[in-house]
């Protein structure tokens, strides 16, 4: 329900909690089940691994 609400989502370094969070938001607004909104990662070196992981999965 949290993110079904949400105008924007924005993500700082953490936890499984937060990845949960995360992926989450992402696969409701991959799967149409939310409009598209922003999602801001704070913390570009914390990040950067899971990004190029999911882009090479891509």
């Amino acid at each position: 329900m949290f993110v079904k609400h949400a105008v924007g989502f924005v993500v700082f370094p953490g936890g499984y909690g937060t990845l949960d969070e995360l992926f989450e938001a992402l696969t409701l607004v991959q799967t149409d089940k939310v409009r598209p909104f922003p999602i801001v990662m704070v913390g570009q070196e914390y990040w950067q691994g899971l990004q190029l992981w999911t882009q090479e999965l891509a």
